[in-house]
């Protein structure tokens, strides 16, 4: 197979959000409040901070109600829905969230560093691998015979992974004058924008001007309910608007760091600029934002189907498990599965894209509220004629789509290079003289 050059994600049409833009005047203020906070916050210790986890825990729980139900709203959901199970998931994230961060401070105090869940072990080449998942009892009874390792970069030894574990809380921060980070929130996914405006404030010790997505803005209020304890003595600032709003602070002069979670093609317009001239900016690395900007973006995520004697009930378990994949949050997820891989060989290959398509049929389709998304699965239909469609749509809605057998000697193909970002996804087959040569 040629290798495929991923020419991007979702250029996302603007919209106009639920709630109105934050006049620049107010911005201004809002990060003159921050400037004052950022120092005090440095100096919040470790019992303070889990005071306010515990806060934050009562608030969000309260506005929780509601705020599924302006979720369901606005992503044209009943709440009898089985796919209400979505945003009820989405928000268990963060209560997770909130437990494990409290329990790692507590380690802190108790312990002067976190725990590590399991051993670190070292493998053959002396690469460090840490135990990460399960955590804990409840991980273990909720998703049985899963686990995860973190494989640290080659050259990290024993003493630099417990050295630089949770190292703000054990530097002295006594001289610094803390930072401003500006935070551009996710717009499918709501836990995305707490887990990632709450990084920044426990994890890298900055207070965080958080710009609402237009696409739940509406979520703004509610957020500055449930964090009223991070809001109240200025380390949170919430603000709302596009491009404009955002340009203004990407580049003011009190905003020290930048966080997205959203397209590449937003970020490649916010550090190279836009058109042709962004374009060679980007291929000559001269960024126009120099700040550090992190960033969490879109891709193709493959799943590789590995073969052998599979049982029927394995074919059904794993259908079930990759058509739910495509469907969850109708299909607006960047970690959406886009391509199954299979061995072209396998007798059982077919079964599989059998047995996945009549699990699609099952799903009711569901709003497509994500904008552009109509647009985008024309694109990958005028392309591949042998797209099957599943489900009676209404309007608003589009079928879920499953592309089977796309070429993988043809790297140009929009499935390798293109992400869909909607209820579609594709399945290629490479050739292999076995299995073992397959996986590799």
């Amino acid at each position: 197979m040629a290798t495929p050059v991923y020419s991007g994600g979702t250029q996302f049409p603007a919209i106009k959000g639920a709630m109105e833009p934050t006049p620049l005047a107010e911005i201004d203020h809002a990060l003159n409040e921050l400037d004052q906070a950022k120092a005090r916050w440095i100096n919040v210790n470790i019992a303070q901070r889990i005071a306010l986890i515990e806060q934050i825990q009562h608030d969000l729980e309260k506005a929780l109600p509601r705020w599924i139900a302006a979720s369901l709203k606005a992503k044209g959901l009943s709440a009898d829905s089985p796919a209400a199970g979505d945003e009820w998931g989405s928000m268990t994230i963060i209560f997770r969230l909130l437990r494990q961060l409290k329990h790692t401070l507590r380690d802190i105090q108790r312990h002067g560093s976190p725990q590590l869940p399991g051993s670190a072990t070292v493998r053959s080449d002396n690469q460090v691998v840490t135990k990460v998942f399960p955590a804990n009892l409840i991980d273990q009874l909720l998703f049985m015979g899963i686990s995860a390792d973190t494989w640290l970069e080659p050259g990290v030894d024993f003493d630099e992974l417990y050295r630089t574990m949770a190292a703000i809380y054990r530097d002295s921060n006594s001289e610094s004058q803390g930072q401003i980070a500006l935070v551009l929130g996710a717009g499918n996914i709501s836990s995305l924008t707490l887990m990632d405006f709450m990084h920044k404030l426990f994890q890298e010790n900055q207070v965080v001007i958080l710009k609402m997505n237009p696409v739940n803005a509406y979520l703004g209020p509610l957020i500055e309910e449930g964090f009223a304890a991070l809001i109240k003595p200025g380390f949170l600032r919430l603000v709302y608007g596009g491009v404009h709003e955002a340009s203004y602070m990407i580049n003011h002069p009190l905003v020290d760091e930048l966080h997205l979670t959203g397209s590449d093609k937003t970020y490649d317009a916010i550090v190279f600029g836009t058109g042709e001239a962004g374009r060679q900016r980007k291929a000559q690395r001269q960024p126009l934002v120099i700040k550090r900007f992190t960033a969490e973006l879109g891709n193709i995520t493959p799943i590789i189907v590995v073969p052998g004697p599979w049982s029927a009930a394995d074919i059904q378990y794993q259908a079930e498990n990759i058509a739910t994949m495509l469907v969850t949050n109708a299909g607006f997820n960047c970690i959406t599965v886009r391509l199954v891989v299979q061995h072209s060989a396998w007798s059982q290959r077919d079964a599989l894209n059998t047995a996945i398509g009549e699990m699609l049929a099952k799903i009711p389709p569901r709003d497509a509220y994500y904008p552009g998304a109509f647009d985008r699965h024309q694109a990958f239909i005028e392309q591949h004629p042998q797209a099957e469609l599943y489900g009676e749509v209404a309007d608003g809605q589009l079928p879920w789509t499953f592309i089977p057998d796309v070429d993988p000697n043809n790297p140009e193909d929009m499935c390798f290079n293109t992400e869909a970002f909607c209820g579609l996804f594709a399945e290629t087959a490479l050739d292999a003289d076995d299995v073992v040569a397959y996986i590799e």
